[in-house]
């Protein structure tokens, strides 16, 4: 038999299918997405949800949207969101040059949105997808380019961020293709780092700045870049960013770039290194770093006392270093 739970509930079901099919995903992703019934399947029902084409996104008795699920509804937002956050995973599962086609499928989807809800969680779904399709995005770049760039003049601070975010992933998966753009990407980047500045887009544009210097070292003009960079270190809100920050700081270090910073950085960089929030992937980047520090730099530690060395190794022994 069946019956009708009403169109929020038939939400709220679909939803959780959607969130549950996505954590499969990522479990045997490799498996499933190398059946292309499957993926044919899939590829269909995120389309539908995103096209806001489903039954249940449907009034029931009159087949035309209903006001209960409409862009503000937050069942309808929150359906949305888990058919979009499929696409990341399944980027993943796929590879990225077999999930590449499939943005000009979804692009037309995700782009064009002006509700609040939707600029939310399509600006952060796009980002995320770049970063897991890599460089065979390279064909949508300017389109991704455009978007990211329009949405950092949003009102909306997740949208802001999360725009920088994919300005810094886009780059990161295009490499050479997007290094004669680095100095524009740097002119609008720059005036977001400023006092009482939203703090996960200041880490995002660090993250940004770092994943540029990385894919592309010699695109960025360092002595102009490495001061402001210095100047808004730890990260604020974003952690997930340190491993990218502080990976490209280790870099740094490696090429002899980094010396008339160190003053500054050192101090931040053993404070870090006791900071839970950091991660263990990034405190373990710190680690190398600190290691280096101590061994190439050995006037920089002279401040630090006994207790505070002491407390110091022990950190870089409990990090891995």
């Amino acid at each position: 038999s069946t019956q009708s739970t009403g169109s929020s509930g038939i939400n709220a079901e679909y939803g959780g299918a959607l969130e549950s099919l996505n954590e499969m995903l990522k479990e045997i992703g490799a498996e499933m997405g190398g059946n292309d019934a499957f993926l044919d399947e899939l590829i269909e029902i995120v389309k539908d949800v995103l096209s806001c084409s489903t039954a249940c996104q449907k009034d029931e008795e009159d087949d035309t949207y209903s006001e209960e699920v409409d862009d503000e509804s937050e069942l309808a937002t929150v359906l949305l969101d888990y058919a979009a956050s499929i696409l990341p995973t399944l980027a993943t599962a796929i590879g990225g040059a077999k999930f590449a086609p499939y943005y000009k499928m979804f692009l037309p989807l995700l782009l064009p949105k002006n509700n609040l809800c939707k600029k939310n969680w399509a600006s952060g779904t796009v980002a995320e997808m770049i970063q897991k399709t890599g460089p065979a995005v390279t064909p949508f770049a300017e389109t991704l380019l455009n978007y990211f760039l329009k949405g950092m003049k949003d009102s909306s601070p997740d949208v802001v961020s999360n725009c920088v975010f994919g300005i810094g992933a886009l780059a990161e998966a295009c490499g050479p293709a997007l290094a004669g753009q680095y100095p524009k990407f740097l002119e609008v980047l720059a005036p977001l780092l400023k006092e009482n500045g939203d703090g996960r887009t200041m880490d995002n544009v660090l993250g940004a700045v770092a994943r540029m210097i990385k894919t592309q070292p010699d695109a960025v003009n360092l002595s102009l870049v490495l001061p402001a960079f210095v100047q808004w270190l730890p990260l604020r809100e974003d952690m997930e960013e340190n491993v990218t920050v502080y990976s490209c700081l280790r870099y740094l270090l490696g090429a002899g770039a980094l010396n008339t910073h160190l003053p500054a950085l050192v101090p931040i960089f053993a404070a870090e290194l006791s900071n839970r929030k950091v991660g263990e992937e990034g405190r373990a980047e710190l680690a190398q770093i600190m290691t280096a520090v101590m061994t190439g730099y050995p006037d920089l530690m002279k401040n630090f006392g006994q207790d505070d060395l002491a407390k110091l190794q022990g950190l870089l022994v409990n990090n891995g270093s």
